[in-house]
Formats: structure tokens, sequence, C-alpha cells
């Protein structure tokens, strides 16, 4: 039995690519992070989409439509990114929103970050606001090689 751990052990080991970061991307990260909600804070919604994987992005834009389908209003899928990109209308109504339940000082200000997870395309910020003992896990995703941030992937329960 001993034998068999030891393989195993080898085998993962061997297997197991681990990627070491270098200080400049534990910068590019927290400033991925920072950024995000820097510019919630002060409104500038464009730059907020901007920094959103595709993921996030998409999902996003599909509980819009729900919710305006749902309101009675007809709109399209195309004008839901066109707002949310150019940071008014449905994307304004949408973060002021967002604002009212989440205040971004909390990441900011009252919190300690620190790397966890890192891969090649995936790497996780820990946030443990004040002395509370679990972080939050904020996930990062790296697409066309910039690192955008995972807001849906971090959050959202996906059914």
């Amino acid at each position: 039995m001993k034998r068999l751990i030891y393989i195993f052990l080898f085998f993962f080991l061997i297997c197991h690519k681990s990627y070491a970061i270098t200080e400049q991307e534990k910068i590019d990260l927290f400033t991925v992070v920072e950024d995000f909600f820097v510019n919630l804070k002060e409104k500038n919604y464009s730059k907020v989409w901007e920094s959103l994987t595709s993921k996030s992005q998409k999902v996003i834009a599909e509980d819009v439509l729900k919710a305006e389908k749902k309101a009675g209003n007809n709109v399209t899928i195309e004008k839901i990114f066109e707002d949310f990109s150019q940071g008014k209308g449905l994307a304004k109504d949408y973060w002021d929103s967002f604002l009212i339940y989440f205040n971004p000082d909390i990441i900011l200000k009252d919190s300690f970050w620190e790397v966890g997870k890192v891969e090649k395309n995936y790497a996780e910020v820990l946030v443990r606001y004040k002395k509370s003992e679990n972080p939050t896990i904020l996930k990062l995703y790296k697409e066309k090689d910039i690192w955008k941030f995972g807001l849906v992937e971090s959050f959202w329960v996906i059914k």
C-alpha cells in the first residue's frame, strides 16, 4: 500500500504543472480587481464592463434581457451589449442598482488581499474583510492574454 502511495505521488508531481507567479503578475492581478471596484465606485461603467470576463458579460446581459422582456420592454441582446459597452442606459440602471446593495469600499478600504491559486489562465485573489475567518475568492481568467475579472464566476450561483 505504501508503495502505491509513493507511485501515485511520483506521477502526481510529474503530471502536475505548477505555475510560479512573478511580482509583476501579482501586481497585474491586484490591478484588475482594484480597477473593477474603483471604476464601479466612480460609476465609470464602460470600464467596469470592459474589465469583466466574456462569461460574466454574457450572463449579465442575458439576465437583463430576461428582466426587460418580463417587464414588457422590447429590447435586443445587441442593444444591451451596446449600452453596457458605453456605460449608459440599461447599464447605468443595472450598476446603479448594484451599488445600492454593494459598497466597493468594503473591498477597496476594509479588506486585506492576497494571491491564491494561480494557473496559466486562471487566478484567484483572496479578499478577507477585516478579521473575518474565511476570505472571499475573486476569480480571474486570462482572455486573449489579458486578465479579466469573473464577477459572475465569483459570486453568482450558476445553475
